[in-house]
């Protein structure tokens, strides 16, 4: 069985009016939709961190390549002066 947790949040008034009115329109309490809204926030947060860590990773790996095409040019520019002495 999934526990629950109560929390309490203070919000400015005009925006529980808004949510309020919202839960109103759509046929639902404000709980459930403040518990939709922060499982929205999670999943949304969740892929954000994702996206994030696969382009840190991305990032890296093409450093790394641009860094072994520089030391190459470094190197070939390195042997072409030793040929020029």
């Amino acid at each position: 069985m999934t526990q629950h947790r109560k929390i309490e949040l203070k919000i400015p008034q005009s925006l529980y009016s808004r949510i309020e009115q919202i839960a109103k329109e759509n046929g639902r309490n404000i709980d459930d939709l403040a518990k939709d809204a922060i499982n929205l926030y999670v999943r949304e947060y969740e892929k954000l961190a994702a996206g994030y860590e696969a382009m840190g990773q991305f990032n890296e790996e093409y450093a790394e390549m641009c860094l072994d095409a520089d030391n190459q040019v470094l190197a070939d520019c390195e042997e072409k002066l030793s040929e020029s002495e």
